[in-house]
């Protein structure tokens, strides 16, 4: 079924169309104050030295780049709490931190109100009159509650997603007269192809996934991954949890414990260092310690709720 996705009659439509009778409309999304317009709001209100309040935004700025950076990279798990993998200590420094703390007051401030992207309520009553609508400035109308609201009343929410990446690689491969190539096969052309490999260690990362930013790229030219392992545990690697071992990887300093039963679990041949790049290495490693795996499950998300590096 084709839907235009910026259309709400589209919606209501194909909601009616796969649920029946049921309405579907996109909820409510509050653009609100975050760390560094908060700042802002106090440094107006406080007449900060412009030099002063320069600084501290650039930092900032940092901060919420690194923020953004890690919920796209963890969007994946639901779970995921940036707060706990990206402290803005590191980032900000110590004769700040005071301004940051005052500037909390101004944080959550809404100041727009639009459509969620890709976040959609589904009801079997008439949303109208059973939650209310709001009309934005296109003249659509969205659904008046959010996610959170939602999720703690118990209403159904439908994310709704377009990924554009499939429409363009479906292209490429009919442009060149090719049928799409499904992961294995994709893998088996480009092993070993220097040309391919190239493209991160050249820096050409327009359209490569999680290696598009700036210091991303600047890091996989680094690092030149030359197969499928490394590339993997590079996009693992970039990920805010694993800094203070980032620079040992990205430079190929050889790592161990020195223990050989560990260092022997962690270590593989493309990887031949002890780096704990997946939670599937911690489960390995608790359960070889003699945790019951179920336990070992627990364990790990309380490592990763505690927000501890490894």
């Amino acid at each position: 079924m084709d839907i235009n996705l910026t259309n709400v009659e589209a919606f209501e439509e194909a909601g009616k169309e796969i649920l029946g009778e049921y309405g579907c409309l996109p909820m409510i999304n509050y653009g609100t104050t975050k760390t560094l317009s908060a700042f802002k709001l106090l440094a107006k209100a406080r007449n900060l030295d412009f030099t002063l309040a320069n600084e501290v935004s650039k930092q900032i700025k940092n901060y919420e780049l690194d923020v953004k950076h890690a919920i796209e990279n963890n969007a994946d798990d639901p779970d995921y709490n940036v707060d706990d993998d990206v402290q803005i200590d590191a980032y900000v420094e110590k004769k700040y931190l005071g301004l940051i703390e005052d500037s909390k007051k101004y944080k959550d401030i809404i100041l727009t109100i639009g459509p969620h992207p890709c976040a959609h309520l589904l009801l079997d009553k008439d949303i109208r009159r059973e939650i209310g609508l709001v009309r934005i400035k296109d003249d659509r109308c969205i659904a008046y509650i959010d996610g959170s609201t939602a999720d703690a009343y118990g209403y159904l929410k439908l994310d709704l997603l377009r990924v554009l990446v499939v429409e363009i690689i479906s292209k490429t491969f009919k442009a060149i007269g090719r049928p799409v190539m499904n992961v294995d096969e994709l893998l088996e052309v480009t092993k070993n192809d220097k040309e391919v490999w190239d493209l991160y260690a050249k820096g050409l990362t327009q359209g490569l996934n999680q290696c598009e930013q700036p210091k991303s790229t600047e890091r996989v030219m680094r690092y030149k991954p030359k197969n499928i392992v490394e590339l993997s545990a590079f996009v693992a690697g970039i990920r805010p949890g694993f800094k203070s071992m980032l620079e040992t990887f990205i430079s190929r300093t050889p790592f161990s414990y020195n223990i050989p039963s560990l260092d022997r679990l962690l270590q593989t041949k493309e990887i031949p260092s002890s780096f704990l790049l997946y939670d599937e290495q911690v489960l390995s490693v608790l359960i070889a310690a003699g945790i019951p795996a179920s336990d070992a499950y627990v364990c790990l998300k309380a490592i990763n709720n505690s927000g501890l590096i490894w």
